[in-house]
């Protein structure tokens, strides 16, 4: 959240090591523990790969259960599976792209509990993934119940203080293989039944030799709770900027910014108790100092900011919105293989918050205002997380890409504030930063790349947010449009992307996902921004990287083009560009007489600042014909107005907009009572973008008021009589 985050996680990491005497984190740690190895996800007990994420593509013959079958024979030393025939088969279940077949290990004829194991096949009868729950067992292992199944039922029973009189019907009752924690094996009784008293359907493993109940809980699947949270904060609830933290006291001016809210997905109670932890989000005491989660015999959770549960609440409500709303654009993040994030609202006494690559959980810090009482803060690491989850491979701190995601963090923190109300709507952090210990972070609209993309503050990530929340405003987009481009594009960077190119994923991903509809908007917006200027640091030194000079023979540019140099379209010459090019300081592409430049739809359409148009060029923008050639309907050709930035302005703004063909350009500016204050008249101007910057001042070169301008723009094309005009708005504020 802040610039010492790094640090502050690095000091708290070695206070972990050096406890080594809590049992409570070591033994999470020890069932938890699991290491990556090339394709593979290895329980370090075990050694037994869980998961295979990935094969070499061979290609089988049979049916699914046999394809499985000779997948899992070639590789049973890496699963753990001492013979094939252990396995059986339970189902094998279609869908779009392929099928998945399950299976369940079996030890001298009793089910292993807790060994499905998925063998996921697509269309071509190739192995994708694998899960495995198989574990190596010895044969020694005794197979002997000296406990009845009726001793067993009683003493379910009586675990659970059941009332007889409430049982649904009889329990039904088998013997397993169970594996605990820490992979000691038992042979169990698993009995299942349903009762009013307690209600529930219970789960309950009795062990076959010892009678000792080793585990019971309600397996319905979920519950829906109720807490107490601030939606979103109090400063935005109440609109009141002088509300502070005065040491975390529950103080009457801050009753009204509560809200009782629904808590979805809760799991069901474990021995009888609910905790904050569900499909989404997992409440856990995770780092120094130590504070041992709420529990309820309810699914209530009515706690005031004083009561330590009250941050967690808050916490697990919008961590568990949110991912709703992701899941609802069409997105599956996963933790260690978890749809839910585990999170400890309490995990640091410091005024720090963060999300740790390493574990993939968060941590909210307890200095000063609790963070997990500010939804800001609460969706801005959880949106790192998402970062993480959907980028492929480790996301890693100090790159670019960190940074463009601390402003894609604070822009979804922002945005889903501004859902609920518009106070304060450009401020990030508006509780947790109201002044007592920092200041939050503001949206600004002066902010423009490169100039404004360093990493003191995060001035560059709030240069990013604010580009964002510019798209979000304007008329064709919307929250849920930026959300999801934002998401995808996630799919396609690494920890090397620079800020342009995240520019090309987003626009990318507006191709994939709506057919390149948006791409006007978003031209508009990033060229405002800056983010088409861009001098590469370094500069490619590959020759394929590089133009200039004269192109004297038709061609197609593919991949990232770097002008480094004039670039001259010769006479005849026709060039295609798939590219996504970069256009250096004060350098061009200049299209000849008879010469053209056809730009493809890989989005590099508003990349072109410096593109000139000789009398008989030809600048052709066309989207992509998958396995087709461009035909001439596919040709775009349009005037297109991309706004004045920055607006409102004081004291000058400029109006930038794109001509497909060489044309004459009026611009006349009116008050609202519809009197002219200024007038451009240019005679002629070369296809591409071009701009008129108007310094706020009348025809007589004195000062206009503040307030809205009408502004009026009239295109035609040279040698045409047709006119096109379009017109906007203008805010000078002073």
């Amino acid at each position: 959240m802040r610039q010492k985050t790094l640090y502050l996680f690095l000091f708290w990491s070695l206070v972990i090591v050096l406890l080594p005497s809590n049992a409570t984190l070591a033994q999470r740690h020890k069932t938890d523990s699991y290491d990556f190895r090339d394709n593979l996800r290895v329980n370090t007990i075990t050694n037994v790969a869980e998961v295979m994420y990935s094969t070499d593509k061979k290609v089988y013959t049979g049916s699914a259960e046999e394809v499985a079958r000779q997948f899992l024979q070639e590789n049973k030393d890496i699963f753990g599976i001492t013979k094939i025939s252990d396995l059986k088969l339970l189902e094998v279940i279609e869908s779009p792209g392929g099928k998945h077949a399950g299976f369940i290990q079996i030890y001298k004829g009793i089910p292993v509990y807790g060994s499905e194991t998925i063998v996921s096949i697509n269309d071509k009868n190739q192995v994708e993934t694998v899960a495995n729950g198989c574990i190596p067992i010895d044969d020694k292992t005794s197979t002997i119940a000296n406990i009845t199944k009726d001793d067993a039922i009683s003493n379910a029973k009586l675990k659970i203080k059941l009332n007889k009189q409430t049982l649904a019907a009889e329990p039904k009752v088998e013997l397993y293989i169970f594996p605990d924690s820490l992979y000691q094996i038992h042979l169990i009784w698993k009995i299942n039944f349903s009762a009013s008293e307690p209600k529930g359907t219970w789960e309950i493993l009795v062990d076959a030799v010892s009678g000792e109940v080793l585990d019971y809980k309600d397996v319905r699947l979920y519950d829906i709770g109720t807490g107490k949270v601030f939606k979103p904060d109090p400063i935005t609830a109440l609109q009141n900027t002088s509300l502070t933290d005065q040491n975390n006291t529950d103080y009457q001016a801050l009753q009204g910014a509560y809200d009782i809210v629904s808590l979805p997905n809760l799991n069901p109670p474990s021995g009888g108790l609910y905790r904050l932890q569900g499909s989404y989000a997992r409440s856990e005491d995770l780092e120094y100092p130590n504070t041992t989660p709420v529990t309820n015999s309810t699914s209530s959770f009515l706690y005031n900011r004083s009561q330590p549960g009250f941050e967690e609440t808050n916490a697990y409500y919008f961590i568990d919105a949110q991912r709703q709303y992701v899941s609802s654009l069409g997105f599956s993040p996963q933790w260690n293989g978890y749809n839910y994030i585990r999170f400890d609202a309490h995990g640091t006494t410091a005024d720090n918050s963060w999300y740790d690559p390493s574990y993939q959980y968060l941590i909210f810090g307890d200095y000063g205002i609790d963070a997990a009482e500010d939804q800001d803060a609460v969706l801005h690491e959880y949106t790192h997380a998402l970062h993480d989850a959907l980028m492929v491979g480790a996301f890693q701190v100090g790159t670019q890409e960190h940074l463009l995601g601390e402003g894609i963090a604070d822009y979804m923190a922002v945005s889903y504030r501004r859902s609920m109300s518009l106070f304060q709507q450009d401020k990030v952090f508006p509780w947790d930063g109201n002044g007592e210990t920092w200041y939050g972070r503001t949206l600004n609209a002066s902010y423009i790349y490169p100039n404004y993309w360093y990493w003191f503050d995060y001035i560059g990530g709030t240069l990013w947010a604010s580009t964002m929340m510019d798209l979000q405003n304007y008329g064709d987009m919307n929250r849920d449009i930026v959300h999801k481009l934002l998401l995808k594009s996630f799919n396609y960077a690494n920890n090397s992307t620079i800020p342009p190119e995240h520019v090309f994923y987003v626009m990318k991903a507006d191709q994939a996902i709506y057919g390149e509809a948006h791409l006007s908007s978003l031209g508009k917006a990033f060229y405002n921004r800056g983010f088409f200027n861009e001098r590469i640091n370094p500069t490619p030194s590959h020759p394929s990287s590089l133009l200039s000079g004269n192109i004297t023979s038709s061609t197609s540019w593919n991949g990232i083009k770097y002008v480094n140099g004039n670039t001259y379209i010769k006479p005849g010459v026709t060039v295609t560009s798939y590219a996504f090019l970069f256009i250096g300081d004060r350098k061009k592409i200049v299209i000849e007489n008879n010469a053209t430049l056809i730009i493809q739809g890989t989005l590099t359409k508003y990349f072109l600042a410096d593109i000139e148009v000789q009398p008989g060029g030809t600048l052709m923008f066309a989207k992509i014909a998958i396995d087709q050639d461009i035909t001439d309907s596919q040709i775009l050709s349009e005037y297109q107005l991309l706004g004045n930035y920055p607006n409102p302005f004081n004291p000058a703004t400029t109006i930038k907009y794109l001509l497909p063909k060489e044309s004459s350009v009026g611009l006349k500016i009116f008050d609202l009572l519809g009197r002219e204050v200024r007038a451009f008249n240019i005679n002629s101007q070369p296809a591409g973008f071009n701009e008129i910057t108007w310094d706020g001042r009348n025809e007589y070169g004195e000062a206009v008021s503040s307030g809205i301008y009408i502004y009026s723009i009239k295109f035609r094309a040279t040698g045409s009589v047709q006119i096109v005009e379009k017109s906007a708005k203008l805010v000078l504020t002073k």
